[in-house]
């Protein structure tokens, strides 16, 4: 049985619990989406593809929840060899929520063949370096119709509900975490500070 979006508001409000999936739900049918122009205009000169590009605009731009503050391009991090690299796009707000996205290809260095064996091993190193830094890493094939990801018709991403969704759950789940954190830290303190002890 599916509920109606008024009605899962209405069951809200009127103070019961609802299970996690079905805020999700909520979450995910009670948007529009976002203005990503002035977004694009101040990361335009970092965006080094058009299907980086066409992601943000028909990918992020369409994530519910989505904090366009929280989001950079081309983000600069040491990996675990001490060598400098960087990341397509990430999406941070303080250390628990920490998306990285990488728009990766079969085919990145134009010679009509996949990753030879030593890109193989250096794109490895580089998903075990971020993973490592703590990020949860999403890689998005930009052409590939079979992944169940993304499609690429024309040119152009179409949404797929899969990434969005999956985006959003975790930007959800990172937010929840830091509350809790914040939480947990709170009543830290406060028995800390408790009288009788120094704080």
């Amino acid at each position: 049985m599916i509920l109606g979006l008024p009605l899962l508001n209405g069951l809200q409000a009127a103070g019961y619990t609802l299970p996690k999936t079905w805020m999700i739900v909520i979450e995910m049918t009670d948007y529009q989406p976002i203005d990503i122009v002035p977004w694009l205009r101040k990361h335009a000169s970092r965006l080094q593809s058009p299907f980086e590009q066409l992601f943000v605009r028909n990918v992020l731009a369409h994530v519910p929840g989505i904090d366009l503050d929280s989001v950079d391009t081309q983000y600069c991090f040491t990996d675990t060899e001490g060598g400098t690299r960087f990341c397509d796009f990430v999406i941070q707000e303080g250390e628990t929520l920490r998306i990285a996205i990488e728009i990766d290809g079969y085919d990145k260095a134009g010679r009509g063949a996949g990753m030879s064996h030593a890109e193989f091993v250096d794109w490895q190193r580089r998903h075990a370096s971020l993973v490592a830094q703590g990020w949860d890493v999403f890689h998005v094939p930009p052409n590939e119709r079979a992944s169940g990801v993304l499609t690429h018709h024309r040119g152009t991403f179409r949404v797929n509900s899969v990434i969005t969704h999956h985006i959003s759950n975790h930007i959800y789940t990172g937010r929840r975490k830091f509350v809790g954190t914040v939480l947990q830290r709170s009543v830290e303190l406060v028995s800390c500070c408790a009288p009788g002890r120094s704080c």
